[in-house]
């Protein structure tokens, strides 16, 4: 964070506390006032996803209050002292992407830890300074960071976020019929589910090969409405998508309810419509992942699961192809995700190599049937510029190149 010292006569330059929030401030002129504030403004997403939404929304009908004022605090999303439906609908803006920020809040405040709140169930007469008056000798002043939108509290308040593997091993499965389209064909996409059991939310990313499939904004003509989204069983509608990158293949999405739902498997939960500008297969060009919106469900009080795609026809499961996806920033300066498709489970390698073809990390793994995914921080590659990454398992090996900004 940044830290602001001003006293009565004059400000001291702004400090940036360290990783793990220290800092320090000498030379201060004795038997002054001083006023200490912290300050961050960065990655409004960290910590944030579709389960705090579930948390507010249950705070808000009264099913299950927020118990800490600083809990609170974060709910109020938009900085209005109260948390209604509002906070919901921004915070879901942003979850979507199509608030790159929040318009009315910082991603961070900070209250100093001395302050007593004098009424928990309403703490927003908050101090975001700490005073001291006629300072005398060497003080400690500490304050508590609340991530806005984070009620359970799950943001990594530092930078260093690491590697991370996800599969589609377990939690909530979509299930589509597979289908062969043709150019100019209107394709309609139904999601069902064999597992939608005791769910209160999900989100994701939907990824389609934008050089087969066009995302149709007004999408089929019903006797019900005009609309990209009909049929919805859990009533999914369009302000549970973001389009913001619909351009380049991905559509956003988050639902969520204020208990869980059983919906039986042949229910229609939702349906999106495409246009086809090629022709393709629908198992090859759809899939679900974490680009924008991480890919996650949630089961009874909020029990963190994954969020997967799976093809059927006449009943059966369609083999998916192996495919090595490319990494998604690219090029990128802070993480960046690599997707891998694999037709069976498998022991693999997914490595990476700079031009001269020196390995630079590298992942000796099982793998699983399905969408995989690597999260990769550029401080644990520590490398910049142009990379190679290749995946090699028995009977499949492909190699795509990203780059690393300086």
């Amino acid at each position: 964070a940044t830290i602001q010292v001003k006293g009565s006569a004059n400000a001291l330059p702004a400090f940036k506390s360290g990783i793990d929030g220290s800092y320090q401030f000498g030379s201060i002129a004795r038997n002054d006032s001083y006023t200490i504030k912290a300050i961050r403004d960065d990655e409004p997403m960290n910590g944030v996803s579709t389960l705090d939404l579930v948390n507010i929304q249950k705070h808000i009908l009264g099913i299950e209050r927020l118990k800490s004022p600083y809990k609170m605090i974060a709910a109020d999303v938009n900085n209005d002292n109260d948390i209604s439906a509002i906070d919901l609908l921004e915070l879901r803006k942003l979850i979507l992407g199509i608030y790159h920020k929040l318009p009315d809040n910082t991603s961070w405040k900070f209250i100093p830890k001395s302050y007593v709140f004098p009424d928990i169930n309403s703490p927003w007469l908050y101090p975001t300074e700490e005073s001291m008056t006629h300072m005398e000798s060497n003080m400690v002043k500490d304050f508590v960071g609340i991530k806005i939108g984070d009620v359970n509290a799950s943001a990594i308040p530092h930078s260093l976020m690491g590697t991370e593997i996800r599969s589609t091993e377990t939690g909530l499965i979509f299930e589509v019929e597979d289908k062969v389209f043709h150019a100019g064909e209107q394709v309609k996409v139904e999601f069902r589910s064999p597992n939608f059991a005791g769910i209160s939310g999900f989100q994701g990313t939907i990824n389609f090969a934008n050089d087969n499939l066009r995302f149709d904004n007004l999408g089929a003509v019903s006797s019900i409405e005009k609309s990209s989204i009909v049929n919805s069983k859990i009533n999914f509608t369009d302000k549970n998508i973001g389009k913001r990158w619909a351009n380049e293949g991905q559509i956003t999405m988050s639902w969520n309810s204020d208990q869980s739902m059983d919906i039986e498997a042949k229910s229609i939960l939702f349906t999106m419509t495409f246009t086809a500008t090629k022709p393709g297969r629908l198992s090859e060009v759809l899939r679900i992942g974490s680009q924008h919106t991480k890919a996650e469900s949630y089961e009874g009080r909020g029990e963190l699961g994954n969020l997967s795609i799976r093809f059927v026809q006449n009943g059966k499961e369609v083999a998916g192809t192996n495919t090595l996806y490319q990494n998604y920033p690219n090029p990128f300066d802070q993480r960046t995700v690599i997707g891998i498709n694999l037709a069976q489970s498998t022991t693999g390698q997914l490595k990476i190599t700079d031009i001269t073809g020196r390995i630079i990390k590298s992942f000796d793994r099982d793998w699983n049937k399905g969408y995989n995914e690597v999260w990769l921080d550029r401080r644990e590659i520590g490398a910049t510029g142009v990379l190679y990454y290749s995946f090699e398992s028995r009977g499949f090996h492909a190699v795509k190149k990203m780059v690393i900004l300086e």
